[in-house]
């Protein structure tokens, strides 16, 4: 008999219902050198393959019970047995019963009475493919993650690039500010003016670089938050007016009466996408417009919470030609027309359509060149989040603040951001929050904690808020406990239903003005009469010396090992009047602490001896009064987003972005210092 190769041999199922053939073909393939299992029926093979998955399967057309085709159909459905070589035995000879076996799946067909060496050349062929493909896959799946590695790897180089260029970028913007206070020569001012722009141009790169590998690799984490539309539009304008301005063009941002007042959306993406988009039409307009338009549209499945949230950047500008608009999107592409005169890295548009994909959406390109260009964005299925924006605060509220008595509420919804809006509504006053994400929940966090107030979506999973405030009100020990419903129906009989049971009742989207009006009937409080305060714009653009007004005058322990980044961060302290102390390391940070008082601590993260996280574990836990509470502000010039945990875990309070923005330093010294987080 012919001996096959030891590449041919393998574990080689025969099924035929006919025991002569069964044996005839057993004996042939074992003196083949190959491992042999038979099988009598068609549904014995499908048991035997469960366990041990063939390397190649004789299979006989005509059987009873259960006919080969049939067995051929299940045997694929078994994991790990989808790609097996099949081979159809048969006496048949028509063109019909072959072209049917391999419909089902089969790789091959061989006729009864069935030569030796064919069936044995046969399988060799089968064999030898199949043990291929098994190792192109496996080869591909090292590729897969040796290409992951690699991906990874380069994040990683980036990411520590990133630091390293950001160390001294630091010095260049920081001295660069302080030059430009100083000085009063305007063709200086100018040069400094020229390192700013540059300096700010080498930040955007990087920051571009760093996000466009973090997506290819796939560790890029969008951070869904409550968004407000009508916030974003006027950042949009205080940012490009002025640019608009200087180059004559008419700019205009025309938010729709559709559009919710808050939508669940990332908003530090979104804001990177809109300028984007809306900082390119300026670059490549001259004369006319940039309009830019925002809608929404109910969705018909869930009107009540989600929406079609679509934009429109519309220009006058040199436009895109046919040829260059299917590449516009790719990375380093540029309009060739205006690479010169524009430049840019061509990373802008690639990130911005991962992105808007990312986030659920799409973007398209309308274009003809000397006539400008369109991009049309629509992210789908935008969630409507449960609050309203308030705007302004009411003569009432400017002179008169409510002052509750500690209390604990217990805030019951399914969906985290909504839980997170009613928590901030609240922020400032004495309570004391439990949660719950259903029914169930509710009730045993009401029965564990006796809250003197719930919260009460109406619409939930596994026990919905129905049947959970008829329980918590049947039960003699819960049934006083004040329920607020809070719920997005808009039905009436839905609102009569509710305030049957409940003792108040509140639509989504909730407005924290209503929120409050409606906890004051239930939860003690008194009315204090205090100075107005002026209410601080989304975003402003400093034309004068910032003032000093309201910034701390006390002491601030700056921890930095780096001597430049010493020197930048003293000359913009000092000069909004605080006195600095430098600690060279975290050690040295946490002695410090331990023998001074300070107002806040300025912590670098990567030091010698001890750094920034340890150091700030250390004054945690220091047994001094005040350390647990003394604000904290991190310092890198590392990608916050990987820092954050760690750094809010260590007990940090907010974070500085090196290269250090004098603006951004001075919110955040005019927020820290009285314990308040820094907005992150």
């Amino acid at each position: 008999m012919h001996q096959s190769p030891e590449s041919d041999r393998g574990n080689i199922l025969v099924v035929d219902d006919v025991l002569e053939n069964l044996e005839i073909l057993r004996q042939v393939l074992t003196e083949a050198g190959m491992n042999v299992r038979c099988a009598p029926n068609g549904r014995t093979p499908l048991m035997m393959a469960a366990k041990i998955t063939p390397d190649l399967v004789l299979l006989d057309i005509r059987m009873p019970e259960m006919d080969g085709l049939e067995v051929c159909k299940k045997f694929k459905e078994l994991p790990g047995c989808d790609d097996v070589p099949i081979i159809f035995i048969s006496a048949l000879k028509d063109p019909d019963g072959i072209a049917e076996s391999l419909g089902v799946g089969g790789v091959d067909y061989i006729t009864k009475p069935f030569n030796v060496k064919e069936v044995l050349a046969r399988i060799s062929t089968h064999l030898k493919l199949y043990q291929l493909q098994q190792q192109l896959e496996e080869q591909n799946q090292r590729l897969q993650s040796t290409l992951l590695e690699l991906r990874q790897a380069k994040s990683e180089f980036l990411a520590n690039m990133s630091h390293e260029i950001r160390t001294p970028l630091n010095a260049v913007l920081g001295f660069a500010e302080i030059l430009k206070r100083q000085e009063r020569d305007s063709l200086k001012i100018h040069y400094i003016d020229s390192i700013q722009s540059a300096g700010g141009s080498l930040l955007s790169l990087i920051n571009d670089v760093l996000d466009l590998s973090k997506i290819e690799a796939g560790k890029l984490e969008l951070s869904y938050s409550a968004v407000s539309p009508e916030v974003f539009c006027h950042e949009m304008t205080t940012i490009f007016s002025q640019k608009a301005q200087e180059k004559g063009l008419d700019f205009s941002i025309e938010l729709a009466e559709g559009v919710p007042q808050l939508l669940i959306m990332d908003e530090l993406r979104i804001r990177q996408i809109l300028i984007n988009l809306i900082g390119n039409a300026l670059k490549f307009t001259e004369q006319g417009y940039v309009k830019i338009g925002i809608d929404a549209v109910l969705t018909e499945t869930d009107s009540r919470s989600r929406v079609e949230l679509m934009i429109e950047i519309r220009d006058s500008g040199i436009g895109i030609p046919p040829s260059q608009q299917a590449t516009i999107f790719d990375v380093f592409e540029q309009v060739q027309k205006s690479k010169k005169k524009k430049g840019g890295t061509g990373l802008g548009l690639a990130i911005t359509k991962r992105l808007v994909e990312m986030m659920r959406g799409s973007i398209t390109l309308e274009s003809k060149v000397g006539h400008g260009a369109v991009f049309r964005i629509h992210f789908h299925g935008v969630e409507i989040a449960a609050g309203k924006l308030e705007k302004f605060l009411s003569a009432q509220q400017e002179q008169e603040k409510i002052a509750f008595e500690p209390a604990t509420i217990l805030i019951v919804d399914d969906i985290d951001y909504n839980r997170e809006i009613l928590t901030v509504f609240l922020e400032g006053y004495p309570f004391s929050f439990f949660y719950a994400e259903n029914g169930r929940e509710a009730i045993s966090q009401t029965q564990k904690h006796h809250p003197n107030l719930i919260m009460l979506d109406m619409k939930m999973p596994e026990m919905d808020g129905y049947e959970a405030l008829k329980k918590l009100k049947a039960d003699p020990a819960l049934n006083s406990i004040p329920i607020i419903a809070v719920t997005a129906s808009a039905l009436k009989q839905d609102e009569e239903r509710i305030l049957k049971s409940c003792d108040s009742y509140l639509r989504k989207p909730v407005s924290a003005v209503d929120l409050i009006h409606e906890i004051q009937r239930f939860l003690p409080y008194r009315i204090v009469e205090v100075p107005k305060v002026p209410v601080p714009a989304t975003a402003s653009v400093v034309a004068e010396p910032p003032s000093r007004q309201g910034l701390p005058q006390g002491r601030i322990l700056l921890a930095e090992d780096n001597e430049i980044n010493q020197e930048v961060a003293v000359a913009l302290l000092e000069d909004v009047g605080v006195q600095v102390t430098i600690a060279n390391n975290g050690q040295e940070a946490v002695e410090l602490v331990r023998q001074n008082d300070f107002d806040l601590v300025l912590m670098d993260l990567q030091m010698p001896v001890m750094d920034g996280l340890a150091a700030t574990r250390e004054i945690r836990q220091l047994d001094k009064p005040g350390s647990d509470s003394l604000p904290i502000l991190a310092m890198s010039a590392g990608d916050w987003q990987n820092d954050k945990k760690a750094c809010l875990a260590a007990g940090m309070n907010g974070h500085l972005c090196e290269p250090i923005e004098p603006d951004q330093l001075r919110i955040s010294l005019a927020e820290a210092p009285d314990g308040a987080r820094v907005s992150l």
